[in-house]
């Protein structure tokens, strides 16, 4: 089918109908469910450290003073400018997350929860803390440069200080027909409604040993889905 005729079988839909279907999700009864926990490959936790250590090292080289002993205290600064910035990505941008699915008739309604002990969050307050008095010493130490990048960096500190587990509600809705397709690496399963609505097109995630299962529910209670190679 070419594109434009796909086009034409697109089904317009308001704003007012999809909140009414997710009003009505929201109650639907759960016919299965399923949870997994997606992290951060090696690859974007290489590329964090590497970020950090550069943000770190450029602000030693910058302010660095040959034979001076302040080079020492300058050094720690860095350290831990570098650290916040690593402790941002790792915590805030790459933090692992525990996604948890319920499948209905109506779609699916799932809650993603990062997955980080409440420990880790306590000591990311109280560093915190720690980051924003070190931002304010570097301005003293490194002179009108630390301006530059400190002042950004306190303020990254300073909503550290409020870092707490939050959880997010999602819902993924269904329509007459659509789409099914499992990823190749069998991680995530995407589907897409013939709805002009964006929330009729959503991905899920799912344990590779696990998706078989989770795609043939969808497919199952999905009425009127057909699985596909690639959306």
């Amino acid at each position: 089918m070419s594109e434009t005729q796909e086009h034409r079988t697109i089904v317009e839909i308001s704003d007012e109908q999809v909140k009414a279907m997710k009003a009505q999700l929201k109650d639907a009864p759960v016919l299965f469910e399923w949870t997994t926990r997606v992290t951060t490959d090696k690859f974007h936790q290489g590329i964090n450290v590497f970020l950090s250590s550069i943000l770190g090292g450029v602000f030693f080289i910058a302010s660095y003073d040959p034979g001076s002993l302040s080079n020492i205290f300058k050094f720690l600064i860095c350290f831990g400018v570098g650290w916040m910035c690593w402790a941002f990505l790792h915590y805030l941008v790459c933090a692992p997350v525990i996604y948890h699915y319920q499948l209905t008739t109506l779609g699916i309604r799932y809650t993603r929860l990062e997955d980080i002990p409440e420990s880790a969050y306590s000591v990311v307050r109280k560093l915190a803390y720690v980051g924003i008095g070190v931002c304010i010493i570097s301005v003293f130490i490194f002179g009108p440069f630390a301006f530059v990048g400190a002042g950004g960096m306190a303020l990254m500190a300073f909503n550290f200080t409020g870092f707490e587990k939050k959880k997010e509600e999602f819902t993924a809705l269904f329509y007459e027909k659509g789409k099914v397709a499992l990823h190749p690496t069998k991680r995530w399963i995407k589907m897409r409604a013939d709805v002009s609505s964006f929330a009729f097109y959503h991905e899920v995630n799912c344990r590779p040993e696990e998706s078989d299962f989770v795609l043939a529910a969808i497919l199952e209670f999905a009425d009127g889905y057909q699985l596909v190679d690639e959306i």
